[in-house]
C-alpha cells in the first residue's frame, strides 16, 4: 500500500514523467540520425578532422553520463526526502487536534523542517549538478568546431570559405541535437 504523502507524489511528479515519454522516445530515434547524417556530410567536407569532433562528442556524452547517474541519484534521494515529508505532514493533518491539545506544534514542525532541509540539500546538489551539465551542453558545439578547424589545419589543410562555410553550416546542423541528446539521456534516466 501506498502512504498518502506516496500518492501525492505519483500524481505530481510521475504522471507529468510518463506524458513527457513519447517525445522522449521520438528524440531517442530522431536525435542520433540527425547526428549521423551530420557527421557523414562533415566526413565529406574535412575529411579526417572529422575525428576530432567526434572525439569531442564522445567525451561529451561520457561526462554526461556520469552526471547522469549523479543526477539520479540526487533525484532518488530527493524523492524519498519528498515522500517522507508528505507522510509526516499527512499524518500531522490527521491527528491536528492531538497535537494542537498536546502542544506538539513544534516538535512536528522541527521534524518537517528537517525532511525538507534534507529534500532541499539533495534538490540543490542535483541542480548544480545539471548547471554544469547544461555549462558543457553548451561548450560542446564551441569546442568541435575549434578543435575540428584546428586538426583540419594540423593536418596541412588550406582553411578557405569553399570549407570553412559548408562546415559551419553542418556543425550548426549538429547543435541542436548534440545539445538535445543528453537531455534524452538524462529523461530516460529519470
Amino acid at each position: 500500500t501506498y502512504s498518502n504523502g506516496e500518492i501525492v507524489n505519483l500524481m505530481q511528479v510521475d504522471v507529468d514523467r510518463i506524458a513527457s515519454l513519447l517525445s522522449l522516445l521520438v528524440d531517442g530515434i530522431v536525435l542520433p540520425l540527425q547526428i549521423a547524417l551530420a557527421l557523414v556530410l562533415l566526413s565529406q567536407i574535412i575529411g579526417l578532422s572529422l575525428v576530432a569532433a567526434i572525439a569531442v562528442m564522445l567525451a561529451m556524452l561520457v561526462v554526461n553520463g556520469i552526471l547522469s547517474k549523479f543526477l539520479q541519484k540526487c533525484q532518488t534521494k530527493v524523492m524519498k526526502a519528498k515522500d517522507e515529508r508528505m507522510r509526516i505532514t499527512s499524518e500531522v493533518l490527521n491527528a491536528i487536534k492531538i497535537i494542537k491539545l498536546y502542544a506538539w506544534e513544534d516538535k512536528f514542525t522541527d521534524r518537517i523542517k528537517a525532511r525538507r532541509d534534507a529534500e532541499v540539500y539533495d534538490l540543490s546538489r542535483g541542480l548544480y549538478a545539471a548547471a554544469v551539465n547544461i555549462f558543457l551542453l553548451w561548450l560542446t558545439p564551441v569546442l568541435v568546431s575549434v578543435l575540428t578547424f584546428s586538426m583540419y589545419a594540423w593536418l596541412g589543410n588550406r582553411l578557405d570559405a569553399a570549407v570553412v562555410f559548408p562546415a559551419m553550416t553542418t556543425m550548426q546542423l549538429l547543435q541542436e541535437p548534440i545539445r538535445s541528446f543528453p537531455f534524452v539521456i538524462v529523461g530516460f534516466v529519470q
